[in-house]
């Protein structure tokens, strides 16, 4: 028998999940009784499907609530933590449509029901949230990206959040992926075992050794598009819901988008990154992730679907009245591991990597890059000055489809193919194909030199135009705009050393 700390440590996550072991479903009259005693309503109770708790549909004259009560293994300050959760973002973050919870007719958050066994199983009350859940939609592109926006919120609401709690063992955690390999075994297809192993490896290579200096937070922990209510119909307001709170825990910020992520991939077999990458630039919208863990972002998503189909195979087995439930929510996993395999991780992260910053949702380039570093304020054929404008930068170097770079700030001096434009700086333009969206970089010293060569970076992108960024780096000024094709610049905000930028910035709008 296999007793290494490995397979030790994944049967006590399995158990402390409430995985490990089948259970009586509660009577339903018992539920009624407490519910009237305790909560002072009455109706018609439906029994609804979930991976382990006894779940309700409690329909009333005037409202319907979603009615849950905990297996009987899962701890009390766990089901606690996960409730605090959600009163705290009832509170903190009232604007967004989380799931509320009702209290009894004391002010309790729960009703705790004791076995005979001695066990306790705790009884709770939500709000029913009526409407479409996202895996029964087709959404585009936006409103998967919408759909992200709504994650990364609610993780920033959550960022203060903490519980007694909130480190928690959870078999789902993405961290622990590397310590559930023992549950290979247990998949009868040799293909599917050898996918399994391949995620493992790029796991193993890239996420374990970062664990530790992941950055950290309370999470919801299975954003999926079961949990996520949504009105096709709409765009702006195309979450009007987000339930379960059982996944909750502390643990890296990337295995929350990530959740989403593998649920969505393969979803269109021909691009299968396409949906969940869409889903990742919603999300950094809202809750940006560092640039140094962007890139483990695709292997976590990979590792969530993996777990997902191996923990489903082990559970089938041992939980048979909820065989049809588990299969259903996982019946193509290992297809869409396949699909997304069969792309360079590389080309997923150069897009997420895109999409981060504001760039087109596609897998190619399609964007001019201008970069100033120091006090650069010529390039061959085209003078950076004061008085330069975008239409001239463009007449000069009308989308060549080849890179151009200068040998200055990091630049590859192999990639030179512009001398370089003076003494203390260079620069290039690069355009991959025609542009249709544009991003310029400048990262000046602070001389009033300086601060012009990067204004007039500027005015290539308002060309293109949609937004700046001024803000301080160290001893620098950083100047970013990302841009698109509609004409406009709105700086967001400026530093308190660029005293002249607001009205420069204007100037730059107003001459192009």
């Amino acid at each position: 028998m296999n007793t290494s700390p490995t397979k030790d440590h994944a049967q006590r996550l399995l158990e402390e999940s409430g995985l490990t072991s089948s259970h009586e479903p509660i009577d339903v009259t018992l539920v009624s009784m407490l519910l009237e005693r305790h909560y002072r309503v009455t109706g018609r109770l439906g029994r609804l499907a979930t991976e382990k708790d006894d779940t309700f549909r409690l329909s009333t004259d005037s409202s319907n609530y979603l009615v849950k009560v905990s297996p009987p293994d899962e701890v009390e300050a766990v089901v606690a933590f996960q409730t605090a959760a959600m009163r705290y973002l009832e509170t903190a973050a009232a604007h967004l449509p989380v799931q509320r919870v009702k209290l009894t007719a004391n002010g309790d958050d729960h009703v705790t029901i004791r076995l005979n066994d001695g066990r306790t199983r705790i009884l709770r009350v939500f709000d029913f949230i009526e409407g479409q859940v996202l895996a029964d939609a087709n959404p585009d592109a936006e409103r998967l990206a919408r759909a992200g926006e709504m994650l990364g919120l609610i993780d920033v609401a959550l960022r203060p959040f903490t519980h007694a709690a909130d480190r928690r063992g959870l078999a789902w955690d993405i961290r622990h992926f590397h310590q559930m390999a023992e549950l290979v075994e247990h998949t009868p297809s040799p293909e599917h075992r050898q996918l399994a192993q391949a995620v493992f490896r790029l796991f193993d290579e890239n996420v374990v050794p970062r664990l530790s200096d992941l950055e950290r937070q309370v999470i919801h922990g299975d954003f999926s598009p079961y949990n996520i209510v949504v009105d096709p119909e709409k765009s702006d307001h195309f979450v009007t819901g987000v339930i379960d709170f059982g996944d909750t825990v502390r643990s890296a910020v990337i295995f929350d988008p990530a959740v989403p992520m593998a649920n969505l991939l393969g979803r269109t077999p021909d691009h299968p990154w396409r949906d969940a990458c869409a889903f990742a630039a919603g999300y950094q919208r809202k809750r940006p992730i560092r640039a140094s863990e962007l890139p483990l972002l695709p292997v976590a998503a990979l590792a969530r679907l993996t777990l997902r189909a191996l923990i489903t195979n082990w559970r089938a087995e041992r939980a048979p009245e909820r065989r049809e439930y588990l299969l259903d929510h996982a019946k193509d996993d290992w297809i869409n591991i396949e699909r997304a395999l069969t792309v360079s991780l590389d080309d997923v992260v150069a897009h997420l990597s895109e999409a981060r910053h504001g760039h087109s949702l596609r897998f190619r380039p399609e964007y001019v890059l201008f970069e100033c570093y120091g006090t650069m304020s010529a390039m061959p054929g085209c003078s950076i000055t004061p008085e330069s404008s975008a239409q001239e930068l463009l007449r000069h170097h009308p989308g060549d489809h080849e890179p151009v770079a200068g040998r200055h700030g990091g630049f590859d001096r192999n990639l030179c193919r512009l001398p370089p434009g003076g003494s203390d700086g260079v620069g290039g333009l690069r355009c991959w194909q025609p542009a249709t969206s544009v991003r310029v970089v400048g990262c000046p010293r602070r001389d009033p030199l300086a601060r012009r060569t990067a204004l007039n970076a500027l005015a290539a992108a308002v060309h293109f135009g949609e937004q700046a960024n001024v803000v301080n780096a160290a001893s620098e000024l950083l100047i970013e705009a990302s841009a698109r094709t509609d004409g406009k610049l709105a700086p967001r905000s400026v530093s308190a050393d660029y005293r002249s930028g607001p009205a420069e910035v204007q100037m730059v709008r107003n001459a192009v």
